[in-house]
């Protein structure tokens, strides 16, 4: 519970501070579909976007790749609104192109996900999805990173 608040805390202090948001590009399913095809996010970008479809026949990937050099830590964060459930994928890839092991979080309105010692040439990505079908026309998810 206490870091359920201390995230939903970082997340309105973020949003107050005007952080970058991108623009919402997933109103229909075929982008960023694939993890061939992720949208490329930094460090606190915000994206906001929708599942328009229901049993992971919309999905949206995001990925970012550690370019500076050494070795970070980082956080990944999305938001469901009220009463709906998205749920994120975690997959990494070492600076070989080898997999390291993948997440899947549980449900819950905030979920996140850190990584420690990420190595420079590595890559994350993240697939958000509904949760045991969840999707919505009008409710917007929210994702973003943050390197420590």
């Amino acid at each position: 519970m206490k870091t359920k608040r201390l995230v939903m805390l970082l997340f309105a202090a973020l949003l107050v501070s005007g952080i970058s948001f991108s623009q919402s590009a997933s109103a229909y399913p075929g982008v960023a579909e694939t993890p061939y095809t992720a949208i490329s996010l930094q460090n606190d970008q915000f994206y906001s976007g929708y599942i328009l479809y229901p049993n992971y026949a919309d999905v949206d990937w995001f990925k970012w790749t550690n370019n500076t050099g050494s070795n970070v830590n980082i956080s990944l964060f999305l938001w469901s609104p009220n009463y709906t459930n998205f749920d994120f994928v975690v997959r990494m890839f070492s600076p070989d192109g080898s997999s390291l092991p993948a997440y899947e979080n549980e449900d819950g309105t905030i979920d996140s996900f850190g990584i420690t010692n990420l190595l420079p040439g590595a890559t994350v990505y993240w697939r958000v999805a509904g949760h045991n079908g969840t999707y919505s026309l009008s409710d917007q998810y929210t994702t973003w990173i943050h390197i420590n």
